[in-house]
């Protein structure tokens, strides 16, 4: 049982360790289990609800922010009121494309950016190829598999002409060195000159962006900004009111913002830092009672994977370590910094 937040979580990474390194049989049996405390306590008049994840946070506030804003779409001459279930699912919608975003970002890329890149079949990239000023977008395994394969052979060639040229000025040692090299070179692959990021992501993405279509809103919508742009108001094509009056919004990802806005109103939301600041009687009702407490059992279903793991991100190399965190820094979707 450890607190909720990222400093929890890496209390609760020592702990599992500890139970793996020094304790398997309790792991191996399925007698360790991890309390979900809350993260957050949401308070409405008189009824409190508790909260473990900021996304259900989200939810509660798009919830009540619905209810109360109006969202006109402007079809050709007319505007059209959307009806509650449809914005509420639009938000959804809006809500986690807004946290895939951060982890495209992660890639050195915008989701506006990216979304650019679809080929002619709508596909979007599954792979980002890197290497200096050269930048490569590849949209299935094969077409990654075909592009090393191309790869390998122009450094092939350009390493065996060099060698060749060479050879004219070497003695017969120093062409049983370069022999080395030519086998060296074999066994080298173009792709660990390339920096590879997977977009996990994109057909979530895409499955998201043919939601939007469906509900008759262009997905371009939801990264215009019309104020950047100095166009007048009435060019911007959806408009959201707030008890008669209009809120100010640029795009949909902003339309967001504004109902979670409205959402907190009459709302008190307390944040737990830690199981310390809860007193004896929330403790029990949210983390320790066997009616009301949810647990996850801890499992064990690889244990070579287990221990190359806690091997590297726990040993005492550095070195694993860093290149295990460079090379899986792009996947990270929830980061507490």
């Amino acid at each position: 049982m450890t607190d909720a937040d990222i400093d929890g979580a890496h209390i609760r990474t020592l702990l599992l360790t500890f139970f793996f390194r020094q304790m398997r049989d309790l792991v191996e049996k399925g007698y360790i289990y991890i309390a979900q405390p809350p993260l957050y306590k949401v308070k409405r008049g008189k009824v409190e609800q508790y909260v473990t994840k900021d996304e259900h946070l989200d939810k509660i506030l798009i919830e009540k922010g619905v209810d109360d804003v109006e969202f006109y779409i402007k079809q050709g001459k007319d505007e059209i009121l959307m009806n509650k279930n449809q914005f509420k699912s639009l938000l959804e919608i809006i809500l986690d494309l807004n946290k895939l975003s951060k982890t495209v970002e992660r890639k050195n890329i915008s989701l506006k950016e990216y979304l650019k890149h679809k080929n002619q079949k709508g596909e979007l990239p599954l792979y980002f190829v890197v290497l200096g000023e050269e930048k490569t977008f590849i949209y299935s395994e094969k077409e990654l598999a075909k592009f090393f394969e191309e790869k390998d052979e122009l450094m092939a060639k350009a390493e065996i002409k060099d060698i060749e040229v060479n050879e004219k000025e070497l003695t017969l040692d120093l062409l049983k060195g370069q022999d080395e090299v030519k086998q060296d070179f074999e066994e080298k692959s173009a792709r660990a000159l390339y920096d590879v990021l997977e977009f996990a992501e994109s057909q979530i993405i895409a499955s998201h962006l043919k939601k939007v279509e469906k509900l008759g809103i262009d997905p371009e919508l939801l990264f215009t900004n019309h104020n950047e742009n100095l166009n007048p108001i009435e060019e911007i094509p959806f408009r959201l009111t707030d008890k008669n009056k209009e809120a100010k919004v640029s795009s949909l990802f902003e339309v967001l913002e504004a109902v979670k806005e409205v959402g907190q109103r009459g709302v008190n939301i307390q944040r737990y830092k830690g199981l310390g600041e809860m007193n004896p009687g929330q403790l029990w009702d949210t983390t320790m009672n066997p009616k009301t407490r949810t647990l996850l059992q801890v499992s064990l279903e690889d244990a070579v994977e287990a221990e190359t793991i806690c091997s590297i991100l726990m040993g005492d190399q550095v070195e694993p370590r860093r290149r295990f965190i460079q090379e899986h820094a792009p996947e990270v979707r929830n980061l507490d910094i």
